[in-house]
């Protein structure tokens, strides 16, 4: 069986994507499958079409043409589903991407199109798998993240001249424990989503600790790509309490309360370079993605 995993519905030449994609190419190749990353859909027959939810509509009635020809369509999904549409709690105040309502609303309409022309949802949150369950006809599974031998791409600088650092979207909330921290002298830096990997990995390398702030602070999501970046790179991250984790969240540091607190202490009073090593190599061993889905693929193909 061959796997197209394909980005070209991610305006954004697939950064968002490509941590989610590299991942599962891992562990497809790890099972035996041949799998290739595309960026345009190319017609073939008894391939399985994997996507990353993002689409317009046009986009998502075009998957169609997949289903003409027989083979199968897997949409990844990423979002929160609440009161027919997408990210509704995180959309209060200054939080960037996530108080675009109309963009979610839009964004919503056009997956559900998608899901017309699909065979199977995998969502990386383990909570959110279960509500979709709930509303959608579709099969939906939990797409969990997991260690994979291609993975790692931070080459660690012996000298780390930043205390932390955070790649992602910035809100209100993530803003304010920011500022608290550099108002203690704490070197923090701040990488937006669309930063190219390559500059990430420098500044991963040059870091002491990761840092997974929630988009706010009733934000309940914990962030599995985070953490698997890290993981695989040997990087320590510490992350806010967040109630809808999963099994990732055991392999990192998350105090139940006072975050900001727990952080300089960690950074202060212990060998974080020493801990980024023991718990990337449990992951490794516990956790190894290909392990974690087989099963499952099988399954639906």
């Amino acid at each position: 069986m061959k796997f197209k995993l394909v980005y070209g519905n991610h305006w954004n030449f697939g950064i968002v994507v490509a941590d989610t994609f590299l991942m599962l190419q891992g562990a497809l190749h790890e099972m035996g499958f041949q799998a290739d990353i595309e960026k345009e859909i190319q017609i073939e027959p008894g391939v399985t079409y994997v996507f990353i939810e993002g689409f317009d509509k046009d986009y998502a009635k075009s998957l169609q043409s997949i289903k003409d020809i027989g083979s199968n369509v897997w949409i990844i999904a990423t979002e929160e589903w609440a009161d027919g549409t997408f990210n509704l709690s995180a959309r209060q105040g200054d939080n960037g991407q996530y108080s675009k309502s109309e963009y979610w609303d839009e964004r919503f309409q056009a997956f559900m199109l998608a899901i017309e022309s699909c065979d199977l949802v995998w969502h990386l949150s383990e909570q959110q798998a279960e509500r979709y369950k709930n509303v959608l006809e579709v099969p939906v599974e939990f797409l969990p993240h997991g260690f994979t031998d291609n993975f790692a791409s931070v080459r660690h600088r012996e000298h780390k001249d930043i205390d932390f650092v955070f790649t992602g979207t910035l809100t209100d909330h993530r803003r304010d424990c920011f500022n608290y921290l550099e108002n203690k002298g704490y070197k923090v830096v701040y990488l937006p989503v669309l930063t190219a990997s390559f500059h990430r990995d420098d500044v991963v390398s040059r870091a002491k600790i990761g840092l997974n702030v929630k988009q706010s602070k009733d934000w309940p999501q914990f962030s599995n790509s985070r953490a698997n970046y890290h993981l695989c790179n040997q990087s320590s991250l510490i992350s806010e309490y967040c109630p809808d984790s999963c099994a990732v969240a055991d392999f990192i540091h998350m105090p139940s309360n006072d975050f900001l607190p727990y952080v300089e202490w960690f950074i202060n009073d212990n060998d974080w370079n020493a801990e980024a090593k023991k718990s990337s190599v449990r992951y490794q061993t516990e956790h190894r993605l290909s392990s974690l889905i087989e099963s499952v693929v099988r399954y639906y193909l």
